[in-house]
């Protein structure tokens, strides 16, 4: 998990070093790219996607801003590689016109997969020791706890509401299951967070998954791999989801209550009612 790296503790300074001089790298491949049409240095999928993961796998407190911000670069690049918004019928000046050419002039082909989302999610999921200190228990050290939760819940909020709205990627069970995680680890125990635990899972259920993408990790056993698919109807929910929503909800009777409105949903939709 992303945790605060404590007074002479050698952990994660490596990594962290790392994660900025691919950061380093990356932006070099994207001045190389402006200064010289005929480059062949050009930031790709794959380049963006080795610089999310070294920050991800920094177990640095930056970790989920700096992931956010790389994420939503490839956003930007890939937009501007595909013209999003460039008539739209909306009259542009030459500044942006200039912004979106240099865009396309910088990047190779990028495209974020869902992969690419749900590796911030986790990221944020996995954050809750962030801005934390077992010694300090005052007032006014949980209070910046929460603060520092509240914005790395909403880095993850973020990256879902950029993947429900994107035209080349769609959630699956991972993104639904690791922000129910999200609430759980980074929200304060209240109803309020009850409630939002229950939205995401009713938006998991009405969501159609990607077609053709596997709704669970793999596994080592085709028995198990079936048991955690989702069934007929279940939109982006399988085991993993469920798994997730019995650990986040206190309430046996809340957690009753709204799985039986998905078995109604599950079964109106494959015809079984």
């Amino acid at each position: 998990s992303v945790r605060k790296r404590r007074k002479g503790d050698g952990y994660g300074s490596a990594p962290v070093e790392g994660a900025r001089k691919v950061g380093v790298l990356l932006d070099w491949m994207e001045l190389l790219a402006l200064r010289t049409a005929t480059s062949r240095v050009r930031p790709c999928t794959e380049s963006n996607r080795i610089a999310l993961s070294a920050w991800v796998w920094s177990h640095h407190v930056d970790a989920p801003k700096e992931a956010e911000g790389i994420l939503f670069r490839m956003i930007r690049a890939c937009d501007a590689n595909n013209g999003v918004g460039s008539n739209d019928g909306v009259v542009v000046d030459d500044t942006t016109t200039a912004a979106k050419a240099a865009g396309r002039a910088i990047s190779g082909p990028v495209r974020p997969e869902t992969r690419d989302f749900n590796t911030l999610i986790n990221c944020c999921s996995f954050a809750r020791k962030v801005g934390t200190d077992a010694s300090e228990e005052d007032d006014d050290s949980l209070l910046q706890r929460q603060v520092a939760h509240r914005e790395i819940f909403d880095i993850a909020e973020g990256a879902l509401n950029a993947l429900l709205a994107s035209e080349y990627a769609r959630p699956d069970s991972a993104t639904f299951s690791g922000m129910i995680r999200a609430c759980v680890n980074l929200l304060p125990n209240t109803e309020d967070r009850d409630d939002r635990v229950i939205e995401l899972f009713r938006l998991a259920y009405c969501t159609v998954p990607s077609s053709g993408a596997p709704s669970s990790p793999r596994m080592g056993s085709s028995t198990t791999l079936e048991r955690m698919r989702a069934p007929p109807g279940a939109g982006c929910v399988d085991a993993n989801v469920l798994r997730q929503l019995r650990h986040a909800l206190p309430s046996t009777e809340d957690y009753i209550r709204v799985r039986e409105e998905f078995e109604k949903h599950r079964r109106r939709h494959v015809g079984e009612e």
